[in-house]
């Protein structure tokens, strides 16, 4: 199981949502299951661009608390791909189904993150966080 600390998380917000300018975003609810495997299911993805986006990818979070402010374990409970939206597209009831690893037993706070892949100045490939959506604190128990 592996384990990611608070100031990863934090810069990697911080520098995926300085210079962002993309408007594709989660609308509507979303929600997540948890048994074997990871579920999460959006109402609608939204691109409010006039171009296509690039590859998107659903990022589910455990953190230990609302907005993980605190130092604390974080933890990723799984990653989805999403096929690009076109300019202007709205898709409807998105669902996903993911591997998914655990947090330790106990209550977590969980994050579902919509992040794009773009292409820097530099020529390299990473993932700029578009929309963030924050569910209720959720009790892991333990798996034994």
């Amino acid at each position: 199981m592996k384990r990611f600390r608070l100031p990863l998380l934090l810069s990697v917000l911080v520098a995926s949502l300085g210079g962002a300018s993309a408007q594709v975003l989660i609308r509507g609810d979303a929600d997540y299951r948890v048994g074997s495997r990871l579920r999460v299911e959006t109402d609608y993805l939204v691109n409010y661009e006039s171009n296509k986006t690039g590859l998107l990818r659903f990022r589910m979070w455990a953190t230990e608390d609302y907005f993980g402010h605190r130092n604390g374990d974080i933890h990723v409970m799984g990653i989805r791909i999403v096929a690009p939206l076109q300019a202007g597209q709205r898709r409807a009831n998105v669902r996903r189904t993911m591997h998914l690893s655990k947090p330790d037993p106990g209550w977590w706070f969980v994050t579902l993150t919509l992040e794009e892949r773009v292409i820097d100045a530099g020529g390299k490939r990473r993932w700029e966080i578009r929309d963030v959506f924050q569910f209720d604190e959720a009790f892991f128990g333990n798996p034994f």
